[in-house]
Order: C-alpha cells, then sequence, then structure tokens
C-alpha cells in the first residue's frame, strides 16, 4: 500500500476510451510488448502508438525497459503495463451481505470487507453495499480509483437497475444511480454470474480460455458467457438466464410465470426439497440424524457429509439434481462450444460432488467433438468470484469500450 500513497499527484482523469484503452489491454493480456506490435494490432500508425505510449507512460498506466541487445536490427525499447497505476472497486450486493473489495489494474485485490445486511429489502441491502464501500475506500486516494463494478442479482437494466430479482422479491431497483451519486464514480452493475465469469477468466480456473461458460448454483442458476475473452451482453442485457430456460414443461411452477424451469428442480432449494422427500421415503436415512429429525432444517453442507458417507437419499437427490444440470450444461456445450465450463456459487461451493454427475450428464448428452474439447471444473475463486469479477468486468469494460458505466450527476 505504500506506492499507493506516493501517487497521489498523479493525474487521474486521463481519458481511456478508444485507442488508448485498447493498447491497455494489449499490454495487461501480454499480446503485445512493443510499439510495433500495438502499431500491428491495432492498424494505427506508428506515430499514433508513439503519442498514445507517450501519454500512458505520463499517467504511470506503463513504463518501459531497453529491448533485447542480441537481437535483430535495433533494440527496441519494451513497454511493461503497470498495474498499480490506478484503482477499481468491486461490489457485491446480496440478501443477506454486501462485500466490496479494492484491486490493482488486474483486478488483484489489495483490501476487501464484508458488511452484513440487517433488514430484508433491497434498500438495506444497498444500504450495506454503500457502507462496505466506504469502509473499504476510508483511507485511499480517491483520486486512484477508476470506478466502481457491481455485482447483484437478478436481471439488470441497461440503466444498471435490478430490474427483477424474484427469488428475493425485488422489483425496479436503481443500483447504478444512487451508488454513482453517494460514491462520486463511475458504476457499472452487472448480474453477478456475469461478473463472476470475467472474474474466473481474468484470476480464476478460466485463465488463457477464450470460450468460457460460468454457471453459477445457488438459490436461483444464473449464466455468464465469455467469448473473445470479453463478457458477451445480450440486446437487452437479458442473457444467460439458464435457471428459467424450461427443461420439463410440465414440471413445478416457477416464481417467473413458466413451467418446468431449471431453478425449480437443479437449485438449492430444490435439491434441499428433493433431498427431505428422498428422505422420507428412506426411514435409516443420516439426513434424519443431521437434522435432529427436523428435516425443515436441512442444509446444504449437511447434504455434503451424507452424500461422502454414501447416504442412500442424498446420492439419490444429487444424481438427480445433477442430471438436470448435465442435461442443461450440455445443451450450452452443443450450442457454444466452449472450452470451459465453470460450476459455482453456493451449492457447487459447499457440495463439490455435483461436479461428477454433472460431468457424467454432459459426456452422456453432448457431442463428442464438442464435449471432448470442454472441461468442467468448479470455480477457483470460490465465494470472491462475484465479487473480483465486479472489479474486473468495470476494467474490462474501460478497457475496451464494449459497455459504459454510468457517472455521477453533476
Amino acid at each position: 500500500m505504500q506506492d499507493i500513497g506516493k501517487r497521489d499527484a498523479i493525474e487521474s482523469d486521463i481519458d481511456l476510451s478508444g485507442s488508448k484503452g485498447r493498447v491497455i489491454e494489449l499490454l495487461r493480456i501480454g499480446r503485445a510488448s512493443t510499439r510495433a506490435e500495438l502499431a500491428t494490432l491495432t492498424g494505427l500508425s506508428r506515430g499514433a502508438i508513439s503519442f498514445i505510449v507517450a501519454d500512458l507512460s505520463a499517467a504511470g498506466f506503463l513504463h518501459t525497459s531497453p529491448g533485447d541487445p542480441n537481437g535483430r536490427g535495433r533494440p527496441g525499447e519494451r513497454l511493461h503495463f503497470n498495474p498499480a497505476a490506478r484503482l477499481a472497486l468491486g461490489i457485491e450486493l446480496g440478501d443477506d451481505h454486501a462485500k466490496a473489495v479494492v484491486t490493482d489494474l488486474r483486478a488483484q485485490p489489495i483490501r476487501t470487507i464484508s458488511q452484513p445486511v440487517v433488514g430484508s429489502t433491497a434498500a438495506d441491502a444497498l444500504e450495506a453495499a454503500l457502507a462496505a464501500a466506504r469502509n473499504v475506500l476510508c483511507d485511499l486516494p480517491r483520486q486512484q480509483l477508476l470506478g466502481v463494478g457491481v455485482a447483484v442479482p437478478g436481471l439488470v437494466g441497461a440503466d444498471g437497475s435490478i430490474q427483477m430479482a424474484p427469488d428475493l422479491g425485488w422489483w425496479n431497483v436503481p443500483v447504478a444511480a444512487p451508488m454513482a451519486q453517494e460514491l462520486k464514480l463511475p458504476v457499472l452493475v452487472a448480474n453477478r454470474a456475469k461478473t463472476a465469469a470475467v472474474g474466473e477468466s481474468w484470476r480464476g480456473a478460466a485463465i488463457g480460455h477464450e470460450r468460457a461458460l460460468y454457471v453459477s448454483v445457488s438459490t436461483g442458476i444464473s449464466l455468464g458467457i465469455v467469448i473473445g475473452g470479453a463478457l458477451y451482453r445480450g440486446t437487452s442485457f437479458a442473457e444467460g438466464e439458464l435457471g428459467h430456460t424450461t427443461v420439463e414443461p410440465k414440471g413445478p411452477l416457477c416464481p417467473c410465470g413458466n413451467h418446468g424451469c431449471l431453478q425449480t428442480l437443479a437449485s438449492g432449494p430444490a435439491l434441499l426439497a428433493l433431498a427431505r422427500q428422498r428422505a422420507r421415503a428412506h426411514a435409516d436415512s443420516m439426513l434424519w440424524e443431521l437434522t435432529d429429525r427436523h428435516l425443515e432444517n436441512l442444509r446444504i453442507d449437511q447434504l455434503g457429509n451424507a452424500y461422502r458417507a454414501s447416504d442412500p437419499a442424498t446420492q439419490e437427490a444429487v444424481q438427480t439434481v445433477g442430471g438436470y444440470l448435465g442435461l442443461a450444461i450440455a445443451n450450452l456445450i452443443n450450442l457454444l462450444n466452449p472450452e470451459i465450463v465453470v460450476l459455482g456459487g453456493s451449492v457447487s461451493r459447499e457440495l463439490p460432488e455435483l461436479v461428477q454427475p454433472v460431468q457424467d450428464e454432459v459426456r452422456r448428452r453432448a457431442l463428442g467433438i464438442a464435449v471432448s474439447a470442454c472441461a468442467i471444473v468448479p470455480s477457483a475463486l470460490g465465494g470472491d468470484a462475484s465479487l473480483v469479477g465486479a472489479a474486473a468486468y468495470l476494467l474490462q469494460g474501460l478497457f475496451t469500450g464494449t459497455v459504459r458505466p454510468l457517472e455521477a450527476a453533476s
């Protein structure tokens, strides 16, 4: 943290849109390290690249070193990305907790704070998120901050509001505008599974993969899609609602109004309900003992213990849910042909045994040519995937210009 304090005087209003952001991104991911390589990859003239490099160097985003004197021709300077030049703020907004992280320009966490949510409304969650943000920023130089990425549940509109999170009973909740106004920083908001997909691509299990999927299994089921190293966004930002794809047309009623949605059959609550049902058919199931004969209190972590002990009721429930998830993921693999599928979310974390039945079902249902090129792995970032990914999504948006954060009203 000492270096951050020494950079208080660095100019912070450099415009990263357009070519400057593209140059930073190429240096960050290691695709270029010389002016000549940047000119080739961007299509800009050597002169334009020299002006951009000079501006970015003066602002601290990169530094240079001598080229290889033993190479052919005149040794050119090497360009090096400086991840400590600025900071990003990531926030995860949940129904029972809010977390905030400050990261460098590679989304490497520097400081993280968690804040409990007191109450059950969206306003309570937003208040906790702002408190976490203020606490994590308390003694940091604000001029170093490029902006805020926010990970939230539910569908997010183009204006950075939660349009709906039916599982929580949240509808039309402004997020970007109040945060931008309170923190006086640009704000970019996305669903938690989508920011987690970026987080795993930047710092987790999907590093180095151009085409990656992140499937979050929690109270709901969501999907983040990374194509060409960047988060794919739909026309109305409603992509990735894997939990609301139909897998049983005559299945249970979903809060969205449809019948047979994946999340009614394979989410955390669905898994617990099925395990209780199976336990009632198995009088000797461990689940009775683990819950002191109060199955209504059953938790996912208890399922993990029972599964590892080969409890029949639990194994039946996990195999069934894994089958539904595998069916959905097999369809995704056939449609998108990704290199990797990362399984995350609270259920996947607390019940890692779920990965195996998912893999088995995928192998049964997906095309061999597609599934043979795709790994299905657990999240490497665990519970921090969405939080770290929120900061990474903000940075990716700034560097690539794919999305623009909401600025605070003047």
